[in-house]
C-alpha cells in the first residue's frame, strides 16, 4: 500500500486497518505506530478498528445447512455430472493438440 503518512497527513483508515491486521511491513508499522502515538484522532480510529475486530471474533458461525437440503444439492450435482459424462459431444470441438 502506498504510504500516506508524513508530517502533515494522517494515514488512511485502510492503512490503519492493515496495521491492526499485521499486514504492513515492519518499517511501515513502526512509522504508523509512531504517528498513532502522537495523534489522538488516528489512535481513536485504531482503537475502534481493534474493538470491531474483537467483537466480530465473538460472533457465532453460520447455522449448519439442513441435511435434507444438502442431500438434494448433492443429488442434483451428481445428476448433472452423470448427464455431462454420458451426453454426446454436440460441439465436435477438437483439441489443438490433436492432428
Amino acid at each position: 500500500m502506498t504510504s500516506t503518512t508524513d508530517t502533515a497527513q494522517h494515514p488512511d483508515v485502510s492503512e490503519i486497518s492493515d496495521l491492526a491486521e499485521g499486514l504492513l511491513s515492519p518499517s511501515r508499522s513502526a512509522a504508523v505506530r509512531s504517528h498513532l502515538d502522537g495523534c489522538a484522532l488516528c489512535a481513536d480510529v485504531h482503537d475502534s478498528l481493534e474493538e470491531i475486530r474483537g467483537l466480530l471474533g465473538t460472533l457465532p458461525g453460520p447455522p449448519r445447512m439442513p441435511a435434507d437440503v444438502a442431500e438434494r444439492i448433492d443429488a442434483a450435482l451428481a445428476a448433472e455430472a452423470l448427464l455431462d459424462a454420458t451426453a454426446p459431444d454436440e460441439n465436435g470441438d477438437v483439441s489443438r493438440e490433436t492432428s
